[in-house]
């Protein structure tokens, strides 16, 4: 498995809560060190959370404060960001093994037009709307 996919699915694993989901992506020998990053996640205790208000490809509208009490992860990405487009089937599958947990994951696409990003979507292995995407055409959420 690739690194960039792995970190992605390690974070989002131990920010779920999950160690041993991230213990299993790494393997027995990884098992204390999945014990040790999971305790140091804690959920958010300070002010309100930074505004992101963004449009989806179906233009609904996703608030962060929509997602109180869910693990969020949120995801920025462009379509000319090859790291990027490597892990998208990561996240993909990281999202479907967290489908009954309480898991959101946004990606949020990077100052491209929506049809850039609907025809880099439509010529991806992913499945339709596997993802939320959203869009900050303006780059005003990052």
């Amino acid at each position: 498995m690739k690194l960039a996919r792995l970190s992605v699915i390690l974070v989002a694993a131990l920010a779920a809560g999950m160690a041993s989901v991230a213990a299993g992506l790494l393997g027995a020998p990884g098992v204390a060190f999945a014990k040790l990053a999971a305790a140091h996640f804690t959920p958010w205790k300070g002010g309100a959370t930074p505004p992101l208000v963004l449009k989806d490809r179906r233009g609904r509208t996703h608030e962060l404060a929509a997602y109180r009490g869910r693990v969020v992860l949120v995801n920025f990405w462009a379509t000319w960001c090859e790291p990027c487009l490597e892990e998208m089937p990561s996240l993909e599958e990281l999202q479907d093994r967290l489908k009954d947990r309480p898991f959101t994951l946004l990606t949020v696409n990077m100052e491209e037009s929506d049809a850039k990003v609907e025809r880099f979507l439509q010529a991806t292995v992913l499945q339709e709307d596997s993802l939320v995407v959203l869009f900050d055409r303006f780059g005003t959420v990052a």
